[in-house]
């Protein structure tokens, strides 16, 4: 009530006549601060605002503890369809083709398995890191025997093939994306020779 308030009351009169009233004493005393109740409004808004952000706090909690498996599964990315390469841009060699467009699609599809971090989820995958690494060795064996094959003199190896071949080896000792990064643009700089007759195609050899 207005009697309780710790404030002065002066009446005073305006050049109207009129009474003017004034509140004096701004400071209110730490005793009456102390005695203060919370408004019932206040208290029921306070609580349920409390409420929601332990309710969005444990939502996120749960989220986080399922998503992590989900993004798991949603990270197996076995691609086994055949390969179909572009009319559009004939490759000098299909083999070739075939190689560097099985390469990008393991690349920038799924990503490479074996090189995630541990907390990446697709560092908890087994048979996409094995599908994988079977790629990248079977090719390197490919890109060998083609490059003993496509030699344009006797015991010399095509030298693209051959480098495509080493860095296509599977390593646990490096990251893969670098070396099959440099493989691919072996096998380009194979392609682009073989497009101005600089090198030959693999003879003897049924096509990837």
């Amino acid at each position: 009530s207005a009697e309780k308030l710790p404030v002065e009351y002066i009446e005073a009169h305006n050049d109207a006549g009129k009474p003017v009233v004034t509140l004096l004493g701004a400071d209110i005393s730490e005793a009456y601060l102390d005695d203060a109740e919370p408004s019932p409004l206040m208290e029921a808004i306070g609580r349920f605002w409390r409420r929601i952000v332990g309710t969005v706090k444990l939502g996120l909690v749960l989220a986080m503890i399922g998503a992590y498996p989900a993004m798991t599964v949603l990270g197996h990315k076995v691609d086994s369809s055949a390969i179909v390469l572009s009319s559009a841009a004939p490759w000098y060699s299909n083999d070739t083709g075939t190689a560097m467009t099985l390469l990008g699609r393991e690349l920038t599809v799924a990503g490479w398995a074996a090189d995630r971090s541990w907390w990446h989820p697709q560092a908890r995958l087994t048979a996409l890191p094995a599908w994988q690494e079977g790629i990248s060795g079977a090719l390197s064996e490919y890109a060998l025997l083609a490059s003993e094959h496509a030699s344009r003199e006797p015991g010399a190896p095509d030298s693209d093939l051959l480098a495509a071949a080493r860095l296509l080896v599977p390593s646990q000792e490096a990251e893969a994306v670098p070396r099959l990064n440099a493989a691919a643009e072996a096998l380009q700089s194979y392609e682009g020779r073989l497009s101005r007759g600089l090198a030959a195609q693999p003879k003897g050899l049924g096509v990837l």
